[in-house]
């Protein structure tokens, strides 16, 4: 069999039609989910070869990916929000700043969970504007023979970054509850609430006074990543 180079012609037609008017691009159109081209599996140094050279099928499930978790941040960004507020946080102190005597030199000085707060808020930010999808911004390469990519790769890094961003807002959300709930009484919580706050409080202590939290948080939400956490809530 006579091979033909790619884009010249053969018999009067192009042995190598431009991408827009390929039957693989509609597939993307109509919902398919074949996955394109070869992957390449870092961990294993495995490689997963497709039936369908095209990848908007993965810029699609990526770009939903990070819609959906980014919608979880901001959920919980202004759940923080309610919590560090006294108008809406029914009774528990502002920034839940541990309870001092008003006599007591140190009342008004501490910050509590305010930087938390504000931290949370702009990671959502950031999770939030990775959601515009990746693949509206297919460009022409290769002289046009590549004139419809994908921008797969892209949206998948995307998605990995909001995984990322989201999973320390919950860190944040999830110290900031536990914190709430020593104040409260965290005698009162459910089986389950109860396992995910001494999983918390078996590695971090309540915040009596400011002390970085940075590195607690990210600790936190790579328990989150990891389903350590998880594993230690269902395993009752």
């Amino acid at each position: 069999m006579d091979v033909v180079p790619s884009g010249e012609v053969a018999g009067g037609r192009r042995a190598y039609e431009s991408l827009p008017i390929r039957p693989a691009m509609v597939s993307g159109v109509r919902g398919g989910w074949c996955c394109g081209g070869r992957f390449f599996d870092a961990a294993s140094s495995a490689v997963h070869n497709s039936g369908n050279f095209y990848g908007g099928h993965v810029a699609q499930a990526a770009s939903a990916l990070a819609s959906a978790v980014a919608s979880v941040g901001d959920l919980l960004d202004p759940q923080i929000q309610l919590l560090v507020d006294p108008k809406f946080s029914l009774g528990l102190p502002a920034n839940l700043i541990a309870p001092v005597e008003a006599t007591d030199p140190e009342a008004g000085l501490p910050h509590g969970f305010k930087g938390a707060q504000i931290a949370a808020s702009a990671l959502t930010a950031e999770a939030l504007h990775l959601t515009m999808p990746v693949g509206a911004f297919s460009r022409s390469a290769e002289a046009h023979n590549q004139d419809k990519v994908s921008m797969g790769t892209i949206a998948a890094r995307h998605a990995r970054t909001v995984v990322r961003l989201v999973s320390e807002v919950t860190a944040i959300h999830l110290v900031a509850l536990c914190q709430a709930a020593d104040i409260v009484g965290a005698h009162e919580l459910g089986p389950r609430t109860a396992r995910a706050f001494d999983y918390v409080r078996s590695t971090i202590p309540f915040v009596h006074e400011d002390r970085p939290l940075n590195e607690e948080f990210q600790q936190t939400a790579e328990t989150i990543i990891d389903g350590s956490l998880r594993r230690a809530v269902m395993s009752g």
